[in-house]
């Protein structure tokens, strides 16, 4: 359940939009606001969450800076281990373990 009031309204949204407004949520989204984090949790344990989509989350979110840590308990902040375990969960259901985690 989406508790931030904005994440909840886009995610009621995307319930009902075609992929490409997901893509241009993807896209155009903050990655530096953790409040988004929660909707893009989200969108990617959502069926309808097409494959580039995804991969556009994980990519945006820098998986080589997160690549350096063997596990989530040597970073630091509540934040990065969000990123990290967004990271990983991507990674796992597209298949990406290998290539940068």
């Amino acid at each position: 359940m989406i508790v931030e009031p904005g994440a909840r309204l886009m995610s009621k949204h995307l319930r009902r939009a075609p992929p490409s407004h997901w893509m241009a949520a993807v896209c155009d989204m903050n990655y530096d606001q953790d409040v988004h984090r929660e909707l893009l949790r989200w969108m990617i344990r959502q069926r309808s969450c097409e494959q580039a989509v995804a991969l556009a989350v994980y990519w945006y979110l820098g998986p080589r800076w997160d690549a350096q840590y063997p596990d989530r308990e040597s970073l630091k902040t509540t934040e990065e281990h969000t990123t990290f375990d967004l990271l990983r969960e991507i990674a796992r259901r597209n298949g990406l373990a290998a290539l940068s985690m």
